[in-house]
């Protein structure tokens, strides 16, 4: 049976080793266009417009209550980009 006795002295700790750092990525902007959108998120936002709950903001600025999503821009082949602007409350 091998000794399980404790050496004395220093003992290393998993929290005592200098973790290397990493370089961040800096954040780029998404494209404000629909080109190469996957079919999922072409189909949530042509669904979105279909049930109203995507709108355009008025000549104030602000998104009716009833919409989740605001359209950002709309493009002639019917597709469209939108951003989230609130939670439905039922």
């Amino acid at each position: 049976m091998p000794n399980k006795t404790k050496q004395k002295g220093k003992t290393k700790s998993p929290t005592s080793k200098k973790k290397a750092s990493r370089p961040v990525a800096a954040k780029t902007k998404k494209p404000n266009a629909a080109v190469g959108m996957a079919p999922a998120t072409d189909r949530f936002v042509k669904d979105l417009l279909v049930r109203g709950d995507a709108a355009a903001p008025d000549s104030t600025g602000k998104v009716p209550r009833d919409a989740t999503h605001v359209i950002e821009n709309q493009n002639e082949d019917g597709t469209a980009v939108v951003r989230r602007v609130r939670y439905k409350m039922f």
